[in-house]
């Protein structure tokens, strides 16, 4: 029972350790992309000048 216990443990710690990891993935990838869409208009309005 006691080994049950321990891989139920574990399988939740990496699907949590996993999921926090994508999550972070996905927050990164969303800020890289506002980031590139600031940085892209600012040039194009220096460009217009």
């Amino acid at each position: 029972m006691r080994e049950i216990a321990y891989v139920f443990v574990l399988g939740c710690t990496c699907l949590l350790v996993w999921g926090v990891f994508h999550l972070l993935d996905l927050l990164v990838n969303w800020l890289v992309s506002k980031v590139w869409l600031v940085l892209e208009k600012r040039h194009l309005s220096r460009r217009r000048d």
